[in-house]
């Protein structure tokens, strides 16, 4: 099972050449975007729509599990 921090660094990478421009197309602190990368914390329920938008992708496929 891959975690949600494994998640968004596996989708972040191949869209983004860094963390910061990931977070800068989610509207979000670089740092929130490291610490849920990292799995140092976890993404508020409201924070899930920025994710997957910048990520291009819906919140249903971010949550789901890759098979």
């Amino acid at each position: 099972m891959m975690k949600l921090s494994d998640r968004i660094r596996k989708l972040r990478r191949e869209q983004y050449p860094s963390q910061e421009a990931a977070a800068r197309a989610a509207g979000v602190a670089m740092n929130t975007w490291s610490r849920w990368e990292r799995g140092y914390a976890v993404p508020e329920v409201e924070s899930l729509p920025k994710i997957a938008a910048a990520l291009k992708i819906t919140v249903s496929e971010l949550m789901a599990e890759p098979g």
